[in-house]
Protein backbone atom coordinates (compact mmCIF):
# COMPACT_ATOMS: atom_id res chain seq x y z
CA UNK A 1 0.00 0.00 0.00
CA UNK A 2 1.18 3.22 -0.89
CA UNK A 3 -0.55 6.58 0.62
CA UNK A 4 0.27 10.11 0.68
CA UNK A 5 0.24 11.27 3.84
CA UNK A 6 0.91 15.10 3.89
CA UNK A 7 0.90 17.67 0.82
CA UNK A 8 1.94 20.83 1.43
CA UNK A 9 1.94 24.34 -0.47
CA UNK A 10 4.65 26.65 0.86
CA UNK A 11 5.18 24.14 3.70
CA UNK A 12 1.49 24.23 5.24
CA UNK A 13 -1.45 22.12 4.76
CA UNK A 14 -4.53 23.74 5.08
CA UNK A 15 -5.67 27.20 4.98
CA UNK A 16 -2.71 28.38 2.56
CA UNK A 17 -2.64 31.94 1.31
CA UNK A 18 0.68 33.02 -0.63
CA UNK A 19 2.13 35.37 -2.18
CA UNK A 20 4.93 33.77 -3.81
CA UNK A 21 4.97 33.87 -7.71
CA UNK A 22 6.04 29.91 -7.79
CA UNK A 23 5.15 28.50 -4.93
CA UNK A 24 6.27 24.79 -4.05
CA UNK A 25 5.06 21.84 -3.67
CA UNK A 26 6.05 19.08 -1.05
CA UNK A 27 4.44 15.60 -0.31
CA UNK A 28 5.02 13.06 2.32
CA UNK A 29 4.71 9.47 1.33
CA UNK A 30 3.74 6.00 3.79
CA UNK A 31 4.79 2.41 2.23
CA UNK A 32 4.06 -0.86 3.82
CA UNK A 33 7.35 -2.33 1.87
CA UNK A 34 10.80 -2.20 1.88
CA UNK A 35 13.13 -0.23 -0.37
CA UNK A 36 9.82 1.62 -1.66
CA UNK A 37 11.04 4.29 -4.08
CA UNK A 38 9.10 6.78 -6.39
CA UNK A 39 9.32 6.03 -9.72
CA UNK A 40 7.12 9.18 -11.33
CA UNK A 41 5.18 11.85 -9.19
CA UNK A 42 2.52 13.91 -11.47
CA UNK A 43 1.17 17.16 -10.41
CA UNK A 44 -1.34 19.15 -11.93
CA UNK A 45 -2.79 22.69 -10.73
CA UNK A 46 -5.71 24.10 -11.99
CA UNK A 47 -7.62 27.37 -11.44
CA UNK A 48 -11.44 27.36 -9.78
CA UNK A 49 -12.84 26.84 -13.09
CA UNK A 50 -10.69 23.88 -14.00
CA UNK A 51 -8.13 25.46 -16.83
CA UNK A 52 -4.76 23.82 -16.44
CA UNK A 53 -2.07 26.06 -15.51
CA UNK A 54 0.61 23.65 -15.26
CA UNK A 55 1.48 20.28 -15.03
CA UNK A 56 4.52 18.54 -14.15
CA UNK A 57 5.93 14.53 -14.08
CA UNK A 58 9.36 14.27 -11.30
CA UNK A 59 10.86 12.27 -8.79
CA UNK A 60 11.18 14.76 -6.40
CA UNK A 61 8.99 15.38 -3.34
CA UNK A 62 10.40 17.99 -1.85
CA UNK A 63 10.08 21.97 -2.44
CA UNK A 64 9.10 21.47 -5.82
CA UNK A 65 8.41 24.86 -7.65
CA UNK A 66 5.59 26.11 -9.72
CA UNK A 67 6.54 27.03 -13.53
CA UNK A 68 3.44 27.52 -15.21
CA UNK A 69 1.08 30.32 -16.04
CA UNK A 70 1.62 33.40 -14.10
CA UNK A 71 -0.68 33.32 -11.13
CA UNK A 72 -3.30 35.75 -10.51
CA UNK A 73 -3.74 37.43 -7.24
CA UNK A 74 -6.56 36.96 -5.02
CA UNK A 75 -7.51 33.89 -6.14
CA UNK A 76 -8.09 29.85 -5.60
CA UNK A 77 -6.31 27.24 -6.91
CA UNK A 78 -6.54 23.51 -6.71
CA UNK A 79 -3.71 20.58 -6.74
CA UNK A 80 -3.72 17.33 -7.69
CA UNK A 81 -0.58 14.71 -6.98
CA UNK A 82 -0.06 11.27 -8.45
CA UNK A 83 2.71 9.49 -6.77
CA UNK A 84 3.84 6.14 -8.35
CA UNK A 85 6.14 3.48 -6.78
CA UNK A 86 8.49 0.84 -8.07
CA UNK A 87 6.28 -1.71 -7.42
CA UNK A 88 3.82 -0.04 -9.85
CA UNK A 89 1.44 1.04 -6.91
CA UNK A 90 -0.34 4.67 -6.86
CA UNK A 91 -1.25 7.09 -4.41
CA UNK A 92 -3.23 10.35 -4.97
CA UNK A 93 -3.85 13.41 -2.66
CA UNK A 94 -5.58 16.83 -3.08
CA UNK A 95 -4.85 20.22 -1.79
CA UNK A 96 -5.50 24.08 -2.79
CA UNK A 97 -4.13 27.79 -2.46
CA UNK A 98 -5.15 30.71 -2.27
CA UNK A 99 -3.16 33.66 -3.59
CA UNK A 100 -2.60 36.95 -1.70
CA UNK A 101 -2.51 40.62 -2.70
CA UNK A 102 0.55 39.59 -4.51
CA UNK A 103 1.95 43.36 -4.41
CA UNK A 104 -1.26 44.77 -4.83
CA UNK A 105 -2.12 47.81 -3.06
CA UNK A 106 -3.66 48.48 -0.38
CA UNK A 107 -7.28 50.10 -0.25
CA UNK A 108 -7.07 50.25 3.66
CA UNK A 109 -4.77 52.83 5.52
CA UNK A 110 -2.76 52.68 8.41
CA UNK A 111 -5.16 53.82 11.78
CA UNK A 112 -4.99 54.11 15.52
CA UNK A 113 -6.22 56.36 18.31
CA UNK A 114 -4.42 59.54 17.43
CA UNK A 115 -5.01 61.05 20.99
CA UNK A 116 -3.12 58.36 22.55
CA UNK A 117 0.21 59.39 23.54
CA UNK A 118 1.97 56.32 24.97
CA UNK A 119 5.24 57.52 26.42
CA UNK A 120 5.56 55.17 29.91
CA UNK A 121 8.94 52.71 30.05
CA UNK A 122 8.85 48.63 30.71
CA UNK A 123 4.84 48.78 30.09
CA UNK A 124 2.61 47.47 27.07
CA UNK A 125 0.12 50.63 25.99
CA UNK A 126 -3.35 50.31 26.75
CA UNK A 127 -5.14 47.78 24.25
CA UNK A 128 -7.40 49.94 21.77
CA UNK A 129 -10.36 48.46 20.41
CA UNK A 130 -11.63 49.75 16.47
CA UNK A 131 -15.07 48.82 14.52
CA UNK A 132 -17.07 49.24 11.29
CA UNK A 133 -20.44 48.31 10.68
CA UNK A 134 -20.80 47.12 7.09
CA UNK A 135 -22.90 45.22 4.62
CA UNK A 136 -23.45 43.62 1.33
CA UNK A 137 -24.71 45.11 -0.85
CA UNK A 138 -26.00 42.44 -3.37
CA UNK A 139 -26.21 38.43 -3.31
CA UNK A 140 -23.08 37.74 -2.31
CA UNK A 141 -20.53 34.93 -3.21
CA UNK A 142 -17.19 35.52 -0.79
CA UNK A 143 -15.94 37.83 1.96
CA UNK A 144 -12.77 38.07 2.68
CA UNK A 145 -10.68 39.82 5.79
CA UNK A 146 -7.51 41.50 4.89
CA UNK A 147 -5.36 42.37 7.78
CA UNK A 148 -2.27 43.39 9.87
CA UNK A 149 -1.39 45.59 12.74
CA UNK A 150 1.75 46.90 14.81
CA UNK A 151 0.76 45.18 17.60
CA UNK A 152 -0.95 41.88 18.17
CA UNK A 153 -4.57 41.84 17.20
CA UNK A 154 -8.33 39.94 17.49
CA UNK A 155 -10.70 40.12 14.71
CA UNK A 156 -14.69 39.55 15.56
CA UNK A 157 -17.60 39.83 13.51
CA UNK A 158 -20.61 40.71 15.89
CA UNK A 159 -18.62 40.40 18.96
CA UNK A 160 -17.34 36.69 17.42
CA UNK A 161 -13.54 35.88 16.86
CA UNK A 162 -12.70 34.60 13.35
CA UNK A 163 -10.27 32.05 12.96
CA UNK A 164 -8.11 30.56 15.51
CA UNK A 165 -4.87 32.30 15.35
CA UNK A 166 -3.36 34.19 18.49
CA UNK A 167 -0.46 36.89 18.32
CA UNK A 168 -1.57 37.95 15.15
CA UNK A 169 0.24 39.32 13.06
CA UNK A 170 3.19 37.31 13.84
CA UNK A 171 6.86 37.89 15.24
CA UNK A 172 9.25 39.40 13.00
CA UNK A 173 11.18 41.63 11.65
CA UNK A 174 8.81 45.02 11.98
CA UNK A 175 11.20 47.56 10.54
CA UNK A 176 11.82 45.24 7.49
CA UNK A 177 8.85 42.23 7.48
CA UNK A 178 5.35 42.41 8.28
CA UNK A 179 2.87 39.59 7.67
CA UNK A 180 -1.02 40.15 6.98
CA UNK A 181 -3.71 37.55 7.53
CA UNK A 182 -6.45 36.46 4.96
CA UNK A 183 -9.65 35.51 6.77
CA UNK A 184 -12.82 33.78 5.15
CA UNK A 185 -15.83 35.33 6.76
CA UNK A 186 -18.60 34.08 3.86
CA UNK A 187 -20.44 32.23 6.57
CA UNK A 188 -20.69 35.52 8.80
CA UNK A 189 -22.80 37.26 5.85
CA UNK A 190 -24.66 34.68 4.79
CA UNK A 191 -27.68 36.82 5.53
CA UNK A 192 -26.50 39.37 4.18
CA UNK A 193 -27.61 41.82 7.31
CA UNK A 194 -25.53 44.57 8.87
CA UNK A 195 -22.64 43.47 10.86
CA UNK A 196 -20.12 45.42 12.95
CA UNK A 197 -16.41 44.16 12.24
CA UNK A 198 -14.02 44.59 15.27
CA UNK A 199 -10.29 44.83 15.93
CA UNK A 200 -8.63 44.71 19.39
CA UNK A 201 -4.90 45.59 19.40
CA UNK A 202 -2.59 44.88 22.10
CA UNK A 203 1.12 45.96 22.09
CA UNK A 204 2.58 42.51 20.82
CA UNK A 205 6.72 42.72 19.85
CA UNK A 206 5.72 45.77 17.50
CA UNK A 207 4.88 48.21 20.97
CA UNK A 208 4.88 46.47 24.30
CA UNK A 209 7.51 45.35 26.33
CA UNK A 210 10.02 42.80 24.97
CA UNK A 211 12.96 40.95 26.08
CA UNK A 212 14.50 40.98 29.28
CA UNK A 213 14.86 44.66 29.78
CA UNK A 214 11.45 44.68 28.75
CA UNK A 215 11.76 47.62 26.53
CA UNK A 216 8.91 48.68 24.39
CA UNK A 217 8.18 50.63 21.18
CA UNK A 218 10.76 49.15 18.97
CA UNK A 219 8.85 49.64 15.80
CA UNK A 220 5.90 52.13 16.75
CA UNK A 221 4.79 54.79 19.52
CA UNK A 222 1.66 53.34 19.20
CA UNK A 223 -0.69 50.23 17.92
CA UNK A 224 -1.42 50.91 14.16
CA UNK A 225 -4.60 49.11 12.02
CA UNK A 226 -4.22 48.17 8.40
CA UNK A 227 -7.28 46.04 6.82
CA UNK A 228 -9.97 45.51 3.83
CA UNK A 229 -12.53 43.65 3.76
CA UNK A 230 -13.14 42.08 0.22
CA UNK A 231 -17.36 41.60 -0.90
CA UNK A 232 -17.27 39.41 -4.04
CA UNK A 233 -20.89 38.82 -5.42
CA UNK A 234 -22.28 37.11 -7.36
CA UNK A 235 -22.59 39.51 -9.92
CA UNK A 236 -19.10 39.32 -10.97
CA UNK A 237 -18.38 42.64 -9.14
CA UNK A 238 -16.08 43.22 -6.11
CA UNK A 239 -16.64 45.52 -3.26
CA UNK A 240 -13.55 46.56 -0.81
CA UNK A 241 -13.97 48.60 2.21
CA UNK A 242 -10.66 49.57 4.08
CA UNK A 243 -9.59 51.12 7.22
CA UNK A 244 -9.93 54.66 7.16
CA UNK A 245 -11.20 58.04 9.19
CA UNK A 246 -14.57 56.24 9.13
CA UNK A 247 -13.71 53.72 11.59
CA UNK A 248 -14.40 54.38 15.42
CA UNK A 249 -11.71 53.65 18.28
CA UNK A 250 -11.80 53.07 21.92
CA UNK A 251 -9.50 52.46 24.66
CA UNK A 252 -12.25 52.06 27.08
CA UNK A 253 -13.00 48.40 26.65
CA UNK A 254 -13.21 45.12 29.00
CA UNK A 255 -9.31 44.34 27.72
CA UNK A 256 -7.66 46.86 30.41
CA UNK A 257 -4.16 45.22 29.75
CA UNK A 258 -2.04 42.89 27.48
CA UNK A 259 1.41 42.06 28.14
CA UNK A 260 3.94 39.14 26.54
CA UNK A 261 5.01 38.39 30.18
CA UNK A 262 2.23 39.89 32.78
CA UNK A 263 -0.70 38.53 30.76
CA UNK A 264 -3.63 40.19 30.85
CA UNK A 265 -6.29 42.12 32.57
CA UNK A 266 -9.92 41.67 31.66
CA UNK A 267 -13.03 43.84 33.42
CA UNK A 268 -16.14 41.49 32.04
CA UNK A 269 -18.55 44.04 33.61
CA UNK A 270 -17.13 46.42 31.05
CA UNK A 271 -20.10 47.66 28.26
CA UNK A 272 -18.67 49.82 25.85
CA UNK A 273 -21.23 52.67 24.97
CA UNK A 274 -20.85 54.73 21.73
CA UNK A 275 -20.33 57.87 23.47
CA UNK A 276 -17.00 55.81 24.31
CA UNK A 277 -15.89 55.79 20.63
CA UNK A 278 -13.89 58.64 18.69
CA UNK A 279 -12.95 58.57 14.94
CA UNK A 280 -9.37 57.51 14.50
CA UNK A 281 -6.88 59.04 13.13
CA UNK A 282 -4.89 58.52 10.02
CA UNK A 283 -1.51 57.20 11.42
CA UNK A 284 2.42 57.99 10.08
CA UNK A 285 4.78 54.71 10.56
CA UNK A 286 8.46 55.58 11.42
CA UNK A 287 9.01 51.96 9.86
CA UNK A 288 7.86 50.93 6.18
CA UNK A 289 8.05 47.05 6.09
CA UNK A 290 7.15 44.67 2.93
CA UNK A 291 4.30 43.54 3.90
CA UNK A 292 3.34 40.39 2.63
CA UNK A 293 1.20 37.03 3.61
CA UNK A 294 1.46 35.39 6.51
CA UNK A 295 4.12 32.23 5.61
CA UNK A 296 4.50 30.30 8.56
CA UNK A 297 2.17 27.99 10.80
CA UNK A 298 -0.29 30.18 12.93
CA UNK A 299 -0.28 29.79 17.18
CA UNK A 300 -3.40 28.21 17.71
CA UNK A 301 -5.13 26.53 20.35
CA UNK A 302 -3.92 22.81 20.45
CA UNK A 303 -4.23 20.66 23.64
CA UNK A 304 -6.03 21.07 26.91
CA UNK A 305 -4.66 20.27 30.28
CA UNK A 306 -6.44 20.24 33.32
CA UNK A 307 -5.10 20.79 36.93
CA UNK A 308 -4.04 17.40 38.32
CA UNK A 309 -3.65 19.46 41.60
CA UNK A 310 -5.46 22.54 43.51
CA UNK A 311 -4.20 24.25 46.65
CA UNK A 312 -6.23 26.68 48.45
CA UNK A 313 -4.10 28.77 50.79
CA UNK A 314 -4.68 31.87 52.17
CA UNK A 315 -7.00 33.00 49.93
CA UNK A 316 -5.04 32.32 47.22
CA UNK A 317 -6.18 29.34 44.73
CA UNK A 318 -2.95 27.84 42.87
CA UNK A 319 -3.57 25.13 40.04
CA UNK A 320 -0.96 22.86 39.36
CA UNK A 321 -0.79 21.71 35.88
CA UNK A 322 2.26 19.18 36.30
CA UNK A 323 3.95 20.72 33.85
CA UNK A 324 5.54 23.93 32.38
CA UNK A 325 3.79 24.94 29.17
CA UNK A 326 2.37 28.33 27.45
CA UNK A 327 -1.23 28.67 26.95
CA UNK A 328 -4.10 30.67 28.08
CA UNK A 329 -6.48 29.88 31.21
CA UNK A 330 -10.63 28.72 30.67
CA UNK A 331 -12.34 29.05 33.53
CA UNK A 332 -16.02 30.12 34.29
CA UNK A 333 -17.06 32.69 37.10
CA UNK A 334 -20.40 32.68 39.12
CA UNK A 335 -22.41 35.30 40.75
CA UNK A 336 -19.29 37.78 40.15
CA UNK A 337 -20.26 41.40 41.24
CA UNK A 338 -18.51 44.53 39.66
CA UNK A 339 -15.77 45.27 41.37
CA UNK A 340 -14.57 41.88 42.97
Amino acid sequence: MLKVSKLTVEGLEQNVVTDEKKPHFSVKLLADGQNVEVKSCHIEVKDCSGSEMWSIDTKRQIEIPYEGKPLEPMTDYQVKIVVTDNRGESAEGETSFRTGLMGQRWYGKWISDGTYSFTEKNVSPEPMMFRKKVKPISKLRKAYIYSTALGTYECKVDGKKVGNRYFAPGFTSYKHNLQYQVMDVTDRFEDEKEKEISFTLCGGWAVGSFIYSRKNRFAADRQALLAQIHFLYESGEEEIIGTDETWDVTRKGPLKMSDLYDGEYYDSTVVVNDRDYIKAGIEKLRVNPKIQAECGEPVIEHEIFKPVKVTDKDREIIYDFGQNFAGIVRFTVRSAKKGQ
